[in-house]
């Protein structure tokens, strides 16, 4: 069948008109009762084209990579770095793409010198295990990173309680499909005496769950198969939080901190959570 540009925009109306929401490629299909997705690349090139055309919000961001790309922390094209690959971090609903020295844990140097940017992965993790480390009143000589060498196997020590923790931090991810939920992943090799997981909101503004768990628990470990899970999802509902009760504790003193660790943050409402060197001490 033969579509004109026309009919396929009015199409992509249609189903934001019938269904609430921007269509993604997958949506597009005769099963469904709309053009095959395929149609829509044969005359805009791409699924993207056909949505910027007509005037609406792409839903993700198309993964092939032309060397025009921006990474929106160091400010740096694709063509310019070695290694370059897509990341993407959600917020309002637009997708920020970052290279892979500001997107994964090679960017260090904020790291060891303190001034730390949500925008980079390892500025995220840091906020989460500085606040953890002021709430169990641990120096900096515990943190594991900092002390000891980036890229420890642990995060934090605490003697005589905890011992050597792992971080884990999700937001609150939201899908079409499922409840809202969190997601833990556990793929280090070395297993440690304990992880602390911390719940964000789904704009990593506020810390809203905080879980304490041996590494040995329930929650942590697949007693059947005798083996560390490797993840886990905690959705946010009535039941499943229930499950997961053993292990929570109170998030409120965590959330207090986060909000007072940084000046800056505090002074716009948690909209930037910069640290700075006196946050470290």
């Amino acid at each position: 069948m033969t579509h004109t540009n026309k009919f396929l925009i009015s199409e992509l109306h249609r189903f934001v008109h019938e269904n609430g929401r921007v269509p993604m490629y997958s949506d597009m299909s005769f099963k469904y009762g709309y053009p095959a997705a395929s149609a829509y690349e044969n005359h805009f090139g791409m699924f993207n084209n056909a949505l910027i055309e007509a005037g609406l919000k792409i839903n993700k961001i198309n993964n092939r990579l032309d060397g025009t790309e921006t990474c929106f922390y160091c400010g740096k094209q694709a063509d310019e770095i070695v290694g370059f690959k897509n990341w993407y971090y959600n917020k309002n609903n637009d997708y920020e793409r970052l290279c892979y020295k500001c997107g994964t844990s090679e960017g260090l140097h904020d790291y060891i010198k303190g001034e730390l940017d949500p925008k980079s992965a390892t500025g995220k993790a840091f906020i989460s295990q500085r606040v953890i480390a002021k709430i169990l009143g641990l120096e900096l000589k515990n943190d594991c990173n900092c002390s000891v060498n980036f890229g420890h196997p642990y995060d934090l020590y605490d003697k005589g309680r905890y011992e050597y923790i792992n971080v884990k931090t999700s937001i609150l991810y939201y899908n079409l499909n499922y409840n809202p939920f969190w997601r833990f992943d556990f793929k280090q090799k070395e297993i440690p005496n304990t992880y602390i997981l911390v719940g964000f909101d789904e704009n990593r503004k506020n810390i809203l769950r905080v879980w304490i768990t041996d590494s040995l628990d329930d929650l942590t470990y697949d007693v059947k198969n005798e083996k560390p899970k490797k993840s886990i999802g905690i959705t946010n509902t009535e039941k499943n939080l229930k499950k997961a009760k053993p292990w929570e504790v109170d998030a409120k003193p965590y959330d207090d901190m986060l909000h007072q660790m940084s000046q800056k943050r505090k002074e716009t409402n948690g909209k930037n959570c910069v640290l700075n060197n006196n946050d470290l001490k």
